[in-house]
């Protein structure tokens, strides 16, 4: 009997010390899942500037470092304090529980994204009033002349000279997408570094798109526990207009900012004033055919060269080749020449605007 008792209580310590990852009916605050940084039972992008604000915090490893999503026990031995102005152990942004707040956590923040647990509560931060410097599309013009099915590139500015970004330490904000007008396929944000990280410290950038609900969800973060003050471009945003669109339509809402997240080291959000995106969409310009402007073979495979014959009859304005996430890739056409060497197998887009008109050729790129 003596024996048998004695059996029972090995197994059961056994169970509780090799068992215990995913931990059942304790306090979800002592429960981290690898991504939700801010443990408000969801990951999203805004666990990226809580990532930021803690990069570089040390304490006690995990018994499991891993980014599976699943509930951990939170580590004893984080005696740096909390997130900020939270009550937030940091050793929630110790995503993988390797005991360090680095880099290697973006990753559980990317492959988990989307993913929630128990109950799912709204981002919280404490409110700082100040002069409310301003989020906008290409400086806030208040509208912008498109064409059907033509490339666009646009800045995306915070504050001015009079009402710079102060104390800024990392934003998070949503794009709204009007998809009758925008490829929602085809946009994508490129950060801007000049004046966020002016010596060059290291950031933290995340975006992730939302196809179904029409949205592109934005985040920026220092990672030195240092504000900087300024304004300017914070990235550019390359999209295409869809080609089906009705010409000569005036003040469509084609981008609106959702969701503003502007923050100091510590978590202290500052007011944003923001500003839709209004354009007008003229008449299309006219289409170059392929006989006029040959590109070809297509597809290509990678390596080749691809051919462009009869741009000597025109006046090159410009030459743009853009991935299908809608990123500029590099294109120099050289004795009627562009070398698809450092090309990647995809589908891409080569638009060559000209004095009397564009030719736009969808590519196919193989192996």
């Amino acid at each position: 009997m003596i024996i048998k008792q004695f059996k029972n209580i090995i197994f059961i310590f056994f169970s509780v010390c090799f068992y215990t990852t995913n931990v059942v009916g304790q306090n979800p605050d002592t429960i981290i899942w690898p991504g939700d940084i801010n443990n408000n039972g969801i990951v999203n992008h805004l666990d990226i500037i809580y990532l930021g604000a803690n990069f570089g915090a040390t304490g006690a490893e995990r018994n499991f470092i891993s980014t599976e999503w699943e509930g951990y026990s939170l580590p004893t031995g984080w005696s740096n304090g909390n997130m900020g102005t939270t009550e937030i152990s940091r050793a929630f942004a110790d995503c993988n529980g390797d005991g360090v707040v680095s880099d290697l956590d973006y990753a559980a923040i990317e492959n988990n994204y989307g993913l929630s647990h128990d109950t799912i509560f709204p981002d919280e931060f404490i409110e700082v009033l100040n002069d409310e410097p301003e989020l906008n599309f290409a400086g806030g013009v208040s509208s912008i002349a498109l064409e059907p099915s033509s490339v666009q590139e646009f800045d995306i500015n915070l504050g001015s000279f009079s009402a710079p970004a102060e104390n800024f330490y990392g934003i998070a904000f949503t794009i709204s997408v009007n998809a009758d007008y925008v490829n929602i396929n085809n946009i994508n944000f490129d950060v801007s570094t000049e004046w966020i990280d002016p010596n060059q410290a290291g950031i933290i950038t995340f975006q992730k798109l939302d196809i179904v609900n029409n949205k592109l969800h934005i985040a920026i973060s220092r990672k030195d526990q240092a504000s900087v003050i300024g304004s300017s471009a914070i990235g550019k945003l390359n999209l295409i207009i869809e080609d089906d669109v009705p010409s000569f339509t005036s003040n469509v809402e084609i981008l609106t900012f959702e969701n503003i997240y502007l923050v100091d080291p510590i978590l202290n959000t500052y007011k944003v004033n923001d500003m839709p995106l209004v354009v007008d969409i003229t008449s299309p310009i006219t289409e170059i055919t392929q006989e006029e402007i040959k590109i070809y073979p297509n597809p290509i495979q990678k390596g080749s060269v691809l051919k462009v014959e009869g741009i000597e009859n025109f006046d090159i304005q410009t030459i743009t080749l853009m991935n299908i996430s809608g990123q500029k890739v590099e294109a120099t056409i050289s004795n009627n020449e562009i070398s698809t060497e450092k090309l990647s197998k995809g589908i891409y887009f080569l638009e060559i605007i000209t004095d009397q008109g564009r030719r736009l050729e969808k590519l196919i790129i193989t192996d």
